[in-house]
């Protein structure tokens, strides 16, 4: 059984198979990509509980640094060059790389920081955290950040949550930048209101800096998409929910809807993490492109 931050579960027995990633093409993913095969254990599903109950997706990819992981499976079976992928994500969907980043997508430069701590999750050190741009930490506070597991980057966890010891001051500034008071509840938005929200920016060791706008920490938000953009676009009220928590024990959890907009690297061989702005929407994927950048 594993269960995860916002609480969500499953149960799984655990049986072992040959493994390759495809495309939604299966012939071709059979007689074009099973050269990249590699004999793995994995667990199969018997229940779920929570939002994976209602989310697209029907069970998980598991990819943290450890010797189970399917990326240091492939690596050390020679299918891909580098113990290391990358994670682009976008409103319309994204693509997984696996060996690798593609730049084809990017909008800038990667920045690297190093991963901070020596455990299964990729936890940054952060050094500063601005609501607006406004700072909502302090020396004490900061140290909030790193500790426990740290403050890792988890595409398994859908929300963002800071550590609470940030809460009032988090409060306190998101009233004085929005006129709008900090709430986790449903409410109704104008588009007005909506624009008003603040970008939340936190930049990590090597000044490394990863903006989370108030459309992707927003759940509900009615947007029209091209490329990379997504602009709220209704009329009167709408209802949405912030699902930017701060009540976090220790550390801070980075989840999906902190990543819309880059590509992220997870570099294990490298031990470290690069981030890049980047058109997530862009990537057709072909038949070898999808699996073996």
């Amino acid at each position: 059984t594993q269960k995860y931050t916002e609480g969500s579960s499953w149960t799984a027995f655990e049986t072992e198979d040959v493994v390759w990633f495809g495309t939604s093409h299966v012939e071709s993913s059979v007689e074009d990509l099973m050269e990249l095969a590699v004999p793995y254990t994995f667990g199969c599903q018997t229940s779920e509980k929570g939002l994976f109950r209602k989310q697209y997706a029907d069970g998980i990819l598991g990819l943290a640094m450890h010797e189970t992981s399917i990326v240091q499976a492939m690596h050390q079976a020679g299918a891909i060059p580098r113990n290391a992928f990358s994670l682009c994500f976008s409103r319309t969907g994204g693509h997984l790389s696996l060996g690798g980043s593609d730049t084809s997508c990017h909008l800038e430069r990667m920045n690297f920081s190093n991963i901070s701590q020596a455990h299964g999750w990729y936890s940054l050190q952060v050094e500063q955290v601005t609501v607006g741009n406004i700072s909502i930490v302090n020396s004490r506070t900061l140290q909030s950040f790193a500790s426990g597991k740290g403050t890792i980057l988890d595409s398994g966890t859908t929300d963002t949550f800071f550590p609470k010891a940030v809460a009032p001051k988090l409060a306190n500034v998101w009233k004085d930048w929005s006129g709008l008071d900090y709430s986790n509840e449903p409410r109704f938005y104008s588009a007005n209101e909506f624009e008003r929200l603040p970008n939340v920016e936190i930049t990590f060791e090597g000044n490394v800096t990863l903006t989370i706008a108030p459309v992707s920490y927003m759940e509900g938000v009615p947007v029209s998409t091209e490329g990379s953009d997504a602009r709220p676009w209704w009329k009167g009220k709408h209802q949405l929910t912030n699902r930017l928590y701060a009540d976090e024990p220790r550390g801070a959890v980075l989840g999906a809807n902190a990543m819309f907009g880059y590509d992220i690297l997870f570099d294990t061989q490298g031990h470290r993490v690069g981030l890049a702005r980047a058109d997530c929407s862009s990537i057709v994927a072909s038949d070898e492109s999808a699996t073996a950048k």
